[in-house]
């Protein structure tokens, strides 16, 4: 398996731990023709119902399509930035349990 982006990983990590998300990162998910791949993260509780892959920028070709709906992140997400994160969870969309993070805007 070719390798990730460990600071798109390390990002998405610190995104995690100080927003208060659940995250798997790397992750393996598998691609629409029953490949594993590893990717930088799955977001279980935004995307839709099944959760969201989150690939980067420079990978995304060399992925395919895979059988999540897919983010792809650009080298502007490779350091942790709460606002940046934060607009970009929102755009995503909430699909977890009940209490949903204080931050996330209602829809």
């Amino acid at each position: 398996m070719e390798a990730v982006d460990d600071r798109l990983v390390e990002a998405l990590c610190s995104a995690a731990s100080e927003l208060g998300f659940r995250l798997e990162a790397p992750y393996d998910a598998v691609r629409a023709d029953g490949e594993r791949v590893r990717i930088e993260g799955y977001l279980p509780d935004f995307g839709g119902p099944g959760g969201l892959a989150v690939v980067s920028f420079a990978r995304r070709l060399k992925l395919g399509s895979l059988e999540l709906p897919m983010s792809i992140l650009t080298k502007d997400y490779r350091k942790y930035r709460a606002k940046l994160f934060i607009s970009a969870l929102n755009d995503w969309g909430w699909y977890g349990p009940e209490p949903r993070p204080n931050w996330l805007q209602a829809r």
